[in-house]
């Protein structure tokens, strides 16, 4: 069984690198990382606060994601029907989606929704509007 209050100790209060203590402790980096979040240990010097680094950058992936499908959109605009490109460029920006649902959930799992977050099931219904759109236009078969 894993001690967790000895791998704290020893990554509050030593100069050991978080790879040694992982070897050391045979933790993986996500589950020393996942508990330092969620405990709130002690942040080391040069280091910020993970959860609010993760936020940040999960924000930025679906601000990335949505200019990504405003793109996709308007090249559509002119063109009757898809190509095979462009029809393999819907595939990756839907497995994207999928990615992102999942690490908004891992994340739902250590904290509590604040109001100014994306909603996934908001964002999941524009994407099905969107892709119903573009196939009542003719753009998608």
């Amino acid at each position: 069984m894993t001690d967790w209050s000895k791998i704290k100790q020893a990554y509050e209060e030593s100069d050991m690198t978080v790879k040694a203590l992982c070897e050391i402790y045979q933790i993986s980096h996500s589950a020393l990382y996942r508990r330092i979040d969620q405990e709130g240990w002690l942040v080391r010097k040069g280091r910020e606060n993970l959860k609010g680094d993760g936020e940040r950058l999960i924000d930025r992936l679906y601000k990335a994601f949505e200019q990504q499908m405003n793109d996709f959109e308007a090249a559509f605009q002119a063109e009757e029907a898809i190509s095979e490109k462009d029809a393999r460029t819907l595939g990756t920006l839907a497995r994207t989606l999928e990615k992102l649902i999942d690490l908004k959930n891992d994340q739902k799992e250590t904290e509590t929704l604040q109001d100014n977050e994306v909603d996934i099931d908001d964002l999941r219904e524009e994407l099905a509007r969107r892709l119903k759109l573009m196939r009542e236009k003719g753009m998608l078969e």
